[in-house]
C-alpha cells in the first residue's frame, strides 16, 4: 500500500516567528512587528516544534537528509556554486548520501564528491531565469524529478496587500522581476549565512 506524508522542516521564518512572539528575538522592520500578530497560540506552538533536519529513507532513492539551509544551520546558503571545500565542512553533519537543502530559493541537483545536494526551489519566493509566476519544487521518490508549476502573481501579490503585510510591495517586486541565479549565487556566496 503506498503512503503519502507531509513532514515539515524549521527554516529560518519559522523559527524567526516564533522567537519574535516570545521575546527570543526584537523586530528590525514592520514586517517583524505584523508577523506574529498573524499566528495564534497553537499555531506558533506548531510552528516550533517543527524539527530542525529531518532523516526519511526515500523508496527508490535511499537516505535524504532534510534541512532549511544546511545541518550546520538553517540560514546557511548553499548554492550551484558552493564549493566543494565548505560542503565538506558540513558532512560530517550528516550520513545520508542526499542532502535536500532550501533557503537560497534556487532549484539545482548537483553531486560534488559523492554528496548530492538538491534544493527543490521556492513555491512562495523563487529565484530563477525564467518566467515570473513559476513555482520551484521537487518529488523525491524513486530518483529526484525537479518541477516547475505556473501560478497567477498579480493574484499573489493581491493577497499580500490582502492580508496587509507591510512588506508586500517589496515581495511584488520579487515575484514579477526575480533576481536571476547568477545575482543570487554570487550574493549567497559571498555572505555563507544570511537570515
Amino acid at each position: 500500500m503506498a503512503r503519502n506524508r507531509a513532514v515539515l522542516v524549521r527554516g529560518n521564518a519559522d523559527r524567526a516567528v516564533v522567537e519574535l512572539a516570545r521575546g527570543g528575538r526584537a523586530a528590525a522592520s514592520p514586517r517583524d512587528d505584523w508577523m506574529p500578530a498573524q499566528h495564534s497560540t497553537a499555531t506558533l506552538d506548531w510552528l516550533a516544534a517543527f524539527p530542525f533536519t529531518v532523516f526519511i529513507e526515500v523508496t527508490g532513492l535511499g537516505a535524504v537528509r532534510f534541512c532549511h539551509g544546511s545541518p550546520l544551520n538553517d540560514t546557511e546558503l548553499l548554492t550551484p556554486s558552493t564549493t566543494p571545500e565548505r560542503l565538506a565542512g558540513i558532512r560530517p553533519l550528516f550520513a545520508e548520501p542526499v542532502l535536500a537543502s532550501g533557503h537560497s530559493h534556487i532549484q539545482f541537483d548537483r553531486t560534488v564528491a559523492g554528496l548530492r545536494n538538491v534544493n527543490p526551489g521556492s513555491v512562495g519566493l523563487p529565484y530563477h531565469d525564467g518566467v515570473p509566476g513559476t513555482a520551484y519544487w521537487a518529488l523525491f521518490g524513486p530518483g529526484v524529478q525537479l518541477w516547475r508549476t505556473g501560478y497567477d502573481p498579480a493574484a499573489a501579490i493581491a493577497g499580500c496587500h490582502r492580508a496587509g503585510d507591510p512588506a508586500a510591495e517589496r515581495t511584488a517586486g520579487l515575484l514579477t522581476a526575480p533576481p536571476t541565479i547568477a545575482e543570487v549565487t554570487a550574493h549567497a556566496e559571498s555572505l555563507v549565512f544570511s537570515d
